[in-house]
């Protein structure tokens, strides 16, 4: 996305909140009108550091998911990661009967970030050194029943996530604390809206800023830490009794991740 698309969409926003407050709406929706890149690859949104976890797996073991770098993902499961149709984003989708890694219940199409494109050099950083963050201009959508909960951005460690944006049920919350602390970015998020999430990780804050306000601070100390961005099933058929068809799909149209 270019500079002048972002004071486009920066200038669009502050005119819509005002009118999204005296109509009882709560998420300003940014046309797909502003979002004017034509792209080619997956990669031309994401970027290359990432790999990818897929919600299948080769040997038929649903604790046993495919990982691939992202820059190796293009063509190889076109059902559940590609460009939309429009070809101005990326799609993740992920069903409730997929695959999920060994330390989780759940199914998810997510990147996780890297220092390289080959899958080699896994990213680690510490939210007390240095200034860390995330832009993303994101969508999310789902025909979850049981549990109608998608994650959408998550910072990591070696062992659990230390930060979670997700979709619960209308709900844009920012979990932390192992979900025991939230913050509310949207009490009303209307599916398929397409909205902008940034993090700015320094001195041991985690400051989210939802459509340009800024929504939490979360003052947590770490090392070890990486961003994840996808798709990632709060549900499943055997913990919720979700149907294995069930979906979510987050569609990327901006992915930028900063280091300094």
């Amino acid at each position: 996305m270019t500079d002048d698309n972002k004071e486009v969409i920066r200038n669009w926003l502050k005119q819509q909140i005002d009118l999204l407050n005296l109509s009882g709406q709560t998420t300003p929706v940014i046309p797909k009108i502003f979002i004017k890149s034509i792209f080619v690859k997956p990669t031309e949104v994401t970027g290359r550091l990432w790999t990818i976890m897929f919600p299948f797996s080769k040997s038929g073991d649903v604790g046993d998911p495919i990982n691939m770098p992202v820059v190796k993902a293009e063509g190889f499961a076109e059902t559940c990661f590609g460009l939309t149709k429009d070809r101005s984003g990326v799609f993740l989708k992920a069903t409730a009967g997929g695959a999920h890694s060994p330390n989780s219940k759940y199914p998810r199409c997510e990147l996780r970030e890297m220092l390289d494109d080959n899958g080699d050099r896994n990213a680690s950083w510490s939210s007390t050194t240095g200034r860390h963050a995330l832009e993303a201009t994101l969508s999310v959508c789902h025909n979850l029943v049981r549990r109608k909960q998608v994650s959408l951005v998550q910072i990591h460690d070696s062992s659990d996530d230390v930060l979670q944006i997700a979709l619960d049920d209308n709900r844009l919350v920012v979990f932390y604390n192992d979900k025991k602390d939230s913050a509310l970015l949207d009490p009303n998020y209307l599916q398929g809206a397409l909205v902008s999430i940034k993090i700015n990780i320094a001195d041991g804050y985690s400051n989210v800023f939802y459509n340009g306000v800024e929504k939490a601070s979360i003052k947590k100390s770490g090392s070890g830490w990486y961003f994840k961005v996808g798709c990632y099933l709060q549900s499943s058929v055997k913990d919720w009794h979700e149907s294995p068809n069930a979906w979510g799909i987050v569609e990327l149209y901006h992915l930028k991740v900063f280091h300094e």
